[in-house]
């Protein structure tokens, strides 16, 4: 994994203004010293998106996402750390740099220049299969059948449809006249060396052309369709260094955000389904393309919705498919519904004979994946005996056991032993039997959202605006509140790496702060910064008063403490009576005269 430089972290973010990467994507307008705009991140009519660009951070009043430039293409575009750093400073034209040897520098970015070719050279033949597709006899014939499949010029345009032609080596022409080498070309998967070894040609012929993109837009495949009799009917491009097709779903980093939004994904098999799908308004939608689901795409999927509706095709394959997802998904803490369709339809074909409100219609009665997976078991499986009862459960044991929830796993206990129609406590029991007789596989995350941590007091909320906007409050912080007076967790663990950092004179500000804070604390930090109003040059004062009032909270948090322990003791123990009853006085002596209004009350 890639470490950067704290130096050239730095250069990154204040080469990439956080208002001017964020306006690149969200409409914003100016609110006083904030900027306002619709939150990219969930549904909203009225704009709750804040943005301070002297602070150099964003957050949201509605979905409370907040962080700086690096959080913000972290979360816009389902990339780590590492990834989102080497998008903002190819962004910025800055070289990348890293911690390590110089050597071990420089083949990172020939890499990293590597990739940028072979991306280059998938984007020239792209432009190439589309421009194909609106010219000439061949491209005719192909955009006559798409138009007879129902595809519309709007979904034509939006996923970048082309055609190859029924030749040797046109693709080959074209990207040669660019400027382009032939390793480049091969690498890509562009075209094939012939057996003899002595030539080149293209790897697609007569076929129209899908092409694929990774997460932020660049063209790294292709997937073709033959349009005549050619086998096979789809054809794929290989895995190259740029492509590996068990981690890409299509077309992601197009309907990421609709996903997103929603909360949802629809999942299919193939183009066409996608396609179809998303020109019928239904955006939110990814195609495994044929593969079989794997972890990395389940796991891509989960950064953007917690839902799942699948629509594989309905024929036996595509349900035998179905089933085979159903535990990747749920590996990932994923809420999993299937969309029954009959016979051999498809999403594309459904659409085509009955509407989109028929399966608008399909896709909201879409059921639990449980009580599917049961009904397809009990189809292979007589559950009549205790055998067969026995046999199912050996199948779907294994997935139970993935749950790291007592309550969801207890839920499809329950559910298991009303469609068995055995005891509930004998069930309990054989599970448990099988757990206590297998290796523990790592736990899935929940499948339901765990729920959210009580937040900062508004005392707290305050302290850290105050500190984190002022570096003088920070010093004085320092040194006259323990970190340990802080009762939330979160927030008392910014505190002490602000002090850390402070007693090691690198406080560098809130926007370099941020970039050391995990997705959870950068949005207490925005929070704090946002709802507190700042104090100015009465910051002096609003912090004594937040000191106070916390000194005096943890007091008598001990001074009740105490008085318990008091109540539960021997009366006849009066050594015992006698020290508790000092260290109350204690206590007492240190309680100061509270303020119990906060000089600056935080917005909502």
């Amino acid at each position: 994994m890639a470490r950067f430089t704290a130096q050239f972290l730095e250069r990154v973010r204040l080469a990439n203004p956080v208002e001017a990467v964020i306006g690149e994507h969200v409409q914003l307008r100016k609110s006083g010293k904030t900027m306002k705009g619709l939150c990219p991140f969930h549904n909203e009519k009225t704009p709750s998106f804040h943005v301070t660009p002297d602070k150099g951070f964003f957050h949201c009043f509605g979905c409370d996402k907040g962080g700086n430039v690096f959080q913000f293409v972290m979360e816009f575009d389902g990339v780590s750390f590492a990834e989102a750093v080497d998008l903002l400073a190819q962004r910025a034209g800055i070289p990348l740099e890293t911690e390590g040897a110089a050597d071990a520098i420089e083949l990172a970015t020939q890499r990293r220049e590597s990739k940028q070719r072979l991306c280059a050279v998938c984007q020239a033949a792209q432009q190439f299969f589309e421009t194909q597709l609106h010219t000439g006899d061949e491209g005719r014939a192909a955009l006559d059948y798409l138009q007879k499949r129902g595809v519309n010029e709007a979904a034509l345009r939006a996923l970048r449809l082309g055609y190859a032609p029924d030749t040797w080596d046109a693709l080959l022409k074209a990207v040669r006249a660019q400027g382009f080498h032939d390793h480049e070309l091969l690498t890509a998967g562009l075209v094939v060396r012939s057996d003899d070894g002595t030539s080149l040609y293209d790897r697609f012929r007569a076929r129209i052309m899908f092409p694929i993109w990774d997460l932020q837009g660049n063209v790294i495949a292709f997937g073709g369709r033959s349009i005549g009799p050619g086998e096979p009917k789809y054809l794929n491009s290989p895995e190259t260094p740029i492509y590996t097709k068990s981690k890409i779903l299509y077309p992601i980093n197009l309907t990421k955000r609709a996903i997103q939004q929603k909360g949802l994904a629809i999942l299919c098999e193939g183009y066409m389904d996608a396609l179809m799908l998303a020109q019928h308004r239904f955006t939110y939608v990814v195609a495994s393309c044929g593969t079989a689901l794997t972890d990395e795409q389940a796991h891509l999927l989960k950064r953007f919705a917690g839902k799942v509706v699948v629509a594989y095709d309905g024929d036996a394959a595509g349900q035998e498919a179905t089933q085979r997802s159903i535990s990747v998904l749920v590996e990932q803490g994923m809420d999993v519904f299937i969309a029954s369709l009959q016979g051999g339809e498809d999403p594309d074909s459904f659409l085509r004979a009955h509407g989109a409100d028929a399966l608008r219609a399909l896709l909201d009665a879409a059921q639990p994946f449980f009580p599917f997976l049961l009904q397809r078991l009990a189809a292979r499986i007589d559950v009549r005996t205790p055998h067969g009862q026995r046999a199912l459960c050996d199948e779907v044991f294994p997935l139970l056991a993935r749950f790291g929830s007592d309550m969801i796993r207890d839920g499809y206990l329950d559910e298991l032993a009303r469609f068995l129609g055995v005891q509930r406590e004998r069930l309990a029991r054989e599970f448990g039997e099988y757990r206590r007789g297998v290796v523990p596989r790592e736990r899935a995350r929940p499948a339901v959202a765990p729920a959210r941590a009580a937040k900062p007091t508004p005392v707290e909320l305050q302290l850290l605006a105050l500190i984190l906007r002022e570096p003088l409050a920070l010093a004085h912080a320092r040194t006259q509140l323990d970190a340990q007076f802080i009762q939330h967790p979160e927030a008392r663990t910014l505190i002490e790496a602000a002090y850390e950092l402070q007693g090691q004179e690198q406080w560098r500000g809130v926007e370099a702060f941020l970039s050391s804070c995990s997705d959870e604390q950068a949005v207490l930090v925005t929070e704090a910064l946002s709802r507190v109003p700042d104090a100015g040059d009465l910051w002096r004062d609003a912090l004594d008063d937040c000191i106070k009032i916390l000194h005096n909270t943890m007091y008598e948090k001990n001074i009740a403490d105490l008085m318990k322990q008091l109540d539960t003791i021997d009366p006849k123990d009066d050594n015992l009576r006698i020290a508790l009853g000092r260290q109350i006085q204690q206590y007492q002596q240190q309680v100061q005269t509270k303020n119990k209004r906060l000089v600056f009350e935080s917005t909502s």
